[in-house]
């Protein structure tokens, strides 16, 4: 379960057994921390999971494999139809909004070693699924750049990181 930075919200992840398609089904739900309502906010037939709220805690955008690839969704928390942010070159595996809302940093590291690309795996101390401590998301968020910069400037790298 994860809330929102308002305090307002509560999301989870519920999850159940398709024995007919022998897949596991994901669906978020929403509690509303006044009243103690909850009601659920996807309705996939797929895996919705990871949820993470916005920084004004609006929206909640999570990881969806309902088109077949992983990638990042949006939808409000006060209901809606999701939307997918883009369609992405390979399976995202996490996600973090930025801290102002304007955007997310997120992870391809199986899709980019697949295809022979220098990555690194970094494991922060305490973060299971995405990151929560500001020091590990900057720090990510760093090394992103990092790495881009190095890739992808003036058509490619001179050197190895």
């Amino acid at each position: 379960m994860i809330a929102a930075p308002d305090g307002r919200w509560a999301a989870l992840v519920a999850t159940r057994a398709n024995v007919e398609s022998n897949v596991l089904d994901s669906n978020i739900w929403v509690v509303d921390l006044e009243t103690g309502e909850a009601s659920q906010l996807t309705f996939a037939s797929k895996r919705d999971w990871h949820p993470r709220f916005s920084p004004d805690g609006r929206e909640l955008a999570f990881l969806s494999d309902r088109d077949g690839t992983t990638t990042i969704w949006k939808m409000r928390v006060a209901r809606g139809e999701a939307e997918e942010l883009f369609d992405a070159a390979g399976d995202v595996e996490a996600f973090e909004w930025l801290p102002d809302g304007s955007g997310w940093i997120f992870t391809f590291y199986r899709a980019l070693k697949l295809n022979g690309v220098n990555v690194e795996m970094v494991i922060y101390p305490r973060e299971p699924h995405g990151f929560r401590e500001p020091k590990h998301i900057r720090d990510a968020m760093e090394r992103n750049l990092q790495w881009f910069e190095h890739w992808l400037s003036d058509g490619g790298p001179t050197s190895e990181p």
